[in-house]
């Protein structure tokens, strides 16, 4: 089963994953996705302050990014922390 990801809240990213973003992607709602050690899932280079963290944004909005991530293999170790998210909030 395929699901396409339209759009992911922050605190619901895989373990590796954070959001980034310069003060255009902030006002225009298009942060990325940085995985660890890779940078931008989209490949926009991060070379400026991380305005998205530092605003509080808390979705992510880049679809180039959330189409790579929809692609990004999912560990067992994410889906129990995504089971316990869940039982945690009664989701």
């Amino acid at each position: 089963m395929t699901t396409t990801v339209t759009r992911v809240n922050v605190a619901d990213l895989k373990p590796g994953y954070s959001i980034f973003g310069n003060k255009g992607n902030v006002w225009n709602d298009t942060a990325h996705i940085y995985k660890s050690g890779e940078g931008n899932l989209c490949g926009t280079p991060a070379l400026s302050t991380n305005w998205a963290r530092i605003e509080g944004v808390e979705t992510i909005g880049c679809p180039n990014c959330l189409a790579r991530y929809n692609n990004q293999p999912v560990s067992d170790d994410y889906i129990q922390q995504l089971a316990q998210h869940m039982v945690n909030t009664g989701k």
